[in-house]
C-alpha cells in the first residue's frame, strides 16, 4: 500500500483546474498557437500555485461559467480575468503580492510606518489595490488608531489572562504584518543605500 501524496503548487493547480478543463473540451484562447498555449498554461499553473484545493475547485466552476463559447467550442477566459477572480477568491501571500510589497516599499510605505498606520495600508494594498487617495488616508488612520487603542486592551486582557482566543490571534496577526511592513521597508532602504555607496 502507497501513501497518496497530495499535490501542491503547480502541480495542484494543474491537477484540480487546468486538466480537469482541458480533458472536458476548453480550447485553448483564440489567436494563440499550441507553443503560446502551453506557456499560457504554465503561466496560469504558476499565478494559481498559492491557492488551496478547495478554491482551485471554486475557480475552476467560474472559469466554466464563462467560458468563451464559439463554433469550435468554450475557450478559456481572459487570463487577467481568471487571475483577478483569484485574487477575489483568496489573495495571493504577501510575499508573493507584488502591488502590495511596492507599496509599503515605496514613500507613502515608510510614512505609514514612521506615523503608526503601515498595517492598515497594507491590509488596503491587499484588499483594494490603487494607491489610497486623501480620504482613504484619513480612514487608514483613524483605524489605525483604533486598532492601537484595541492593541492596549488586548494587552492589558492578557495580562491578567481574560484575553479571548480571537483577540489574541488577532493582536499576533497585527504584529506578524508590522514586522514583515518594517522588514520590506528596511529591506528597500538597505539596498537603496548600497546603490549610493
Amino acid at each position: 500500500m502507497t501513501d497518496h501524496v497530495e499535490p501542491t503548487g503547480r502541480a495542484l493547480v494543474k491537477a484540480v483546474l487546468i486538466e480537469p478543463l482541458v480533458q472536458d473540451g476548453m480550447k485553448r484562447p483564440k489567436g494563440t498557437n499550441a507553443d503560446d498555449y502551453e506557456k499560457w498554461l504554465g503561466k496560469l499553473a504558476e499565478r494559481l500555485a498559492y491557492l488551496p484545493r478547495d478554491q482551485l475547485v471554486g475557480l475552476r466552476d467560474l472559469i466554466v461559467r464563462h467560458a468563451v463559447v464559439g463554433k469550435t467550442g468554450a475557450t478559456w477566459p481572459d487570463f487577467v480575468m481568471i487571475q483577478k477572480w483569484a485574487y477575489a477568491i483568496q489573495p495571493p501571500p504577501p510575499r508573493e503580492h507584488t502591488y502590495a510589497m511596492s507599496l509599503i516599499q515605496s514613500a507613502m510605505g515608510r510614512q505609514a510606518l514612521d506615523e503608526g498606520w503601515v498595517v492598515e495600508l497594507f491590509h488596503c494594498a491587499l484588499k483594494f489595490g490603487p494607491p489610497p487617495g486623501r480620504y482613504v488616508i484619513s480612514q487608514l488612520r483613524s483605524e489605525a488608531e483604533d486598532n492601537r487603542r484595541r492593541r492596549e486592551r488586548v494587552r492589558e486582557w492578557n495580562a491578567v489572562n481574560r484575553a479571548n482566543p480571537a483577540d489574541a490571534a488577532w493582536l499576533d496577526a497585527w504584529h506578524r504584518d508590522h514586522q514583515l511592513c518594517t522588514a520590506l521597508i528596511a529591506s528597500k532602504t538597505d539596498d537603496s543605500e548600497g546603490m549610493t555607496e
